[in-house]
This record gives C-alpha cells, sequence and structure tokens, in this order.
C-alpha cells in the first residue's frame, strides 16, 4: 500500500505538527468522510472539530495557491510577443518529392479498405458493419479475417494482426511504408 502524503498547500506552508493531520490526509480522499469521521466513535468532538478546522485551512490555503498561479500564469501572458515574426530558417520549405509523397499519403489513407482487401481475401458480410474472409497472414481455416466498415480497418482474430489500407498492403505484399503508399496511390489511380 501506497504511503499517504498530504496536499501540498498544508504541509508547505504551516507544517504543522498536529496529531490530527495524518487523521485528515487518511480520510479526505474518501466519499462522506466528513459524515464517516462524525458518525464513528473512534474521535471525540474535539478532534473531529479540529479536523474539520484543517480541512477549512486546507482549502483557504489553496484556494490562495490558485490564486497566484492564475496571477503567475497571467504575467507570464502579457510577456508572450503579439507578433511571432517569422524568419527564414524557422519556416521549412517542402521539396517537390515531399509535397509529392504528402499527396499520395493522403490519398492512399482514403482509400477503401474493402475495395483494396477484395484483390487478395474472398470477403463475406457478417452483420451490418462487417465483412469476413480467410486471414492472409497466417494458415487460417476459418474465417477469423475481420474488417470494421464503421471505422475502415481490419483486425484477424487468429493472429491479432490490425490495423488500416495502408498497413494491409504492407504486410500483404511485404512493402516499406513509402513503397505500400505509393502502391496504394497506383491503384487509386487504376480504379
Amino acid at each position: 500500500m501506497e504511503p499517504l502524503t498530504c496536499p501540498s498547500p498544508l504541509t508547505k506552508k504551516y507544517k504543522m505538527r498536529n496529531r490530527l493531520i495524518p487523521i485528515w490526509c487518511h480520510t479526505l480522499h474518501k466519499m462522506a468522510w466528513v459524515k464517516s469521521i462524525k458518525n464513528s466513535t473512534q474521535y471525540t468532538k474535539e478532534e473531529i472539530d479540529g479536523i474539520e478546522k484543517i480541512n477549512k485551512l486546507f482549502f483557504i490555503l489553496a484556494e490562495e495557491e490558485r490564486s497566484k498561479w492564475e496571477q503567475n500564469l497571467q504575467e507570464n501572458l502579457l510577456k508572450i510577443p503579439q507578433g511571432i515574426p517569422e524568419s527564414k530558417s524557422s519556416v521549412k520549405n517542402l521539396s517537390p518529392k515531399q509535397k509529392r509523397f504528402r499527396e499520395q499519403l493522403e490519398v492512399a489513407r482514403d482509400m477503401d479498405l474493402e475495395s483494396v482487401v477484395e484483390q487478395y481475401v474472398d470477403l463475406k458480410r457478417s452483420g451490418a458493419y462487417r465483412l469476413v474472409g480467410i486471414c492472409p497472414f497466417h494458415n487460417d481455416k476459418t474465417p477469423s479475417f475481420t474488417i470494421f466498415k464503421t471505422d475502415d480497418h481490419f483486425y484477424c482474430f487468429g493472429c491479432q494482426e490490425y490495423g488500416d489500407v495502408i498497413k494491409f498492403i504492407r504486410l500483404v505484399e511485404n512493402l516499406t511504408f513509402k513503397q505500400a503508399v505509393k502502391t496504394l496511390y497506383r491503384f487509386s489511380q487504376q480504379n
């Protein structure tokens, strides 16, 4: 069991050596802790009053800490310059190859998973939003490969492979990420 630590405002500012503070720390995180302390016969009325005073003191100190933090934040926000000048070194221009790859990546991510998987797996409808088939990634006898149409991803209940259309092409064709993106881009251009 982890040792209980008292919240910081109380211990930082006053460092009280009161035997009621550990009781307060222990019960503070429980639901209806004040009621449970009052109902127990373990503590006297003076001890309960002392614990309630500690609780009030904590919330006063916590509010002071919060207002100091907010004031600090406001001061720091005022120090931030309104217009940040753009320097040529901070803006990285993309090369034509990088721009082209980004375009291909967007097209590849937008590809319909079902139309790509149909090229490799015989799919059958299983409910309104699922398609199932024999998994191409392992020796499968019963359909355990599932396509979920709601968020366009696949999962195999046999080998636990999962992912999107890019990962499917990477796995089935044994390609790198870039090669898979380019393959999907070419496939989209043909259809």
